[in-house]
């Protein structure tokens, strides 16, 4: 090893003042920990986003359209779980710009829960750029065996690997034990069956890749969380309280959890138990029934507007004899004629 590589190690290891490693976790605390001294974070090219779904689960970066470009979460969505990350443009990993250091500095040691973390780097990611970064960095192949795994602490992973589902069984005990896992790539130019096989791992840490883009070439870090209703889980606890009048929601909280929870709706529905939390609400609510008089406008009721493309995607899903009226249905497309 080098003098350069000895110092950035050095450097790397010692500046963690602060650096929580304790299984306790809070949004809070966690999005303070990953963006400490970081309030921007560029990228090159068109990023996908991330549903954002678990109870622990947080939107690193909220692009101008909403999504999350960068999103962390725990395996099982329990603080004793793996620490997750999933980068939604490999630019927003790569440690080679000078205005990314920090953030990934800040990253890695979150996820492997060390101020000096070993990382294994698999195909399609470079470790050069994080050893010069100071993080103690070895590539590895996959699917990786378990004895190699074991000596590292966390893991990144490109999208782009097509090796990457055979991997799965190794990533959940690695997970399960505590290390971490970091995913990085485009999931819109993803091999589908390889982002089926992550979303599928990672929905277990709340959390989702989908090809919603964001056209931003940078994006602003705030100081704190900005709400923890981009928790889909979250939003659909606190829709459901304000529905029974136990809790009042500003405008802006209503619409950040409708998105939320709409999102999750769309990627991963039945990840930790989200649809029939929203079964329930819209049980409550009872049908949406937009009229020509009364249209339904997502901007002024964005929690109806969630229930209402929840209810039509359950009427999709019905053979055509199970198929009800629906209440709206005489106002438009009209009545049925008759044969």
């Amino acid at each position: 090893m080098n003098s350069m590589n000895i110092f950035a190690r050095f450097l790397f290891a010692t500046i963690t003042v602060g650096f929580s490693l304790s299984l306790s976790a809070t949004p809070a605390t966690d999005y303070a920990t990953l963006t400490r001294d970081v309030r921007q974070i560029p990228m090159s090219g068109t990023a996908g986003g991330l549903a954002v779904i678990g109870r622990l689960a947080i939107p690193v970066a909220i692009s101008t359209e909403q999504t999350a470009p960068i999103a962390a979460g725990y395996f099982g969505d329990q603080p004793k779980g793996g620490r997750m990350v999933g980068f939604a443009h490999t630019s927003l990993s790569d440690p080679s710009h000078p205005d990314r250091r920090q953030f990934l500095r800040n990253v890695v040691k979150w996820a492997g829960r060390s101020p000096d973390p070993k990382l294994a780097c698999g195909p399609g990611v470079r470790h050069q750029p994080w050893k010069q970064l100071g993080v103690n960095a070895s590539a590895i192949s996959t699917p990786p065996p378990a004895d190699a795994l074991a000596r590292f602490d966390v893991i990144i992973l490109s999208l782009h690997d097509n090796q990457l589902p055979g991997s799965v069984a190794a990533l959940r005990t690695f997970a399960r034990s505590g290390k971490g896992i970091l995913f990085t790539g485009t999931p819109w130019a993803a091999k589908k069956e390889v982002l089926e096989a992550v979303n599928q791992f990672i929905q277990e840490a709340g959390l989702a890749f989908h090809g919603d883009y964001s056209s931003d070439k940078s994006f602003s870090i705030p100081s704190r969380l900005t709400s923890p209703y981009r928790s889909a889980l979250i939003g659909i606890d606190a829709l459901t309280e304000e529905k029974a009048g136990r809790q009042e929601l500003a405008a802006s909280s209503l619409k950040i959890a409708s998105r939320a929870v709409a999102e999750g709706l769309a990627v991963r529905p039945a990840a930790l138990g989200l649809a029939s939390r929203v079964a329930s609400l819209s049980d409550a609510a009872g049908w949406i029934q937009p009229t020509k008089a009364k249209p339904l406008i997502k901007d002024r009721s964005p929690v109806e507007a969630m229930l209402a493309r929840y209810q039509a995607d359950q009427l999709d899903s019905l053979p055509a004899d199970k198929l009800p009226a629906h209440p709206s249905a005489a106002d438009w497309p009209g009545g049925v004629p008759a044969d």
